[in-house]
């Protein structure tokens, strides 16, 4: 499972020293997440994220064009293995260039787009290894016709 904090301060420690694989106890209100929250996550990237950072996060977006400076792509490598916090922790207290968006984006929205950003990444660099097995084999079949 992955786990979702909400609290910045908690969210840190977390990320600091919670790794893949390790076992956890959890105390207090936990919540199931749902397909709605990619919907949300990429409904919130659109709004916020694309003018900056295009729709798929190459940061090629508008404000580009117009002679302000590029973001990075969310495709670099340093990015893509960045903690899934990292992206959490630059909206809510900016970087760089970047503004915060604490005030503009509530913390679940922030995750949401979070998790929509990673789902972007693993789109752009997909490998057929990736795919699962029967999908994976009804589209080499479809390819063959």
């Amino acid at each position: 499972h992955n786990i979702v904090v909400f609290n910045d301060q908690i969210a840190e420690v977390a990320e600091q020293y919670l790794r893949e694989g390790m076992k956890v106890y959890v105390e207090g209100a936990l919540q199931q997440r749902s397909g709605d929250d990619q919907a949300s996550g990429q409904e919130r990237y659109t709004i916020f994220c694309v003018p900056c950072h295009d729709s798929l996060g190459n940061g090629q977006g508008i404000i580009v064009q117009r002679g302000f400076r590029q973001p990075p792509s969310f495709h670099l490598e340093r990015l893509r293995e960045a903690p899934i916090g990292h992206f959490f922790a630059v909206m809510t207290n900016g970087f760089g260039a970047m503004a915060d968006y604490a005030t503009q984006i509530p913390p679940q929205d922030r995750w949401a787009i979070t998790a929509y950003i990673r789902a972007l990444q693993l789109s752009q660099h997909a490998t057929l290894s990736d795919v699962p097995a029967e999908v994976r084999q009804r589209l080499e079949s479809e390819a063959q016709r």
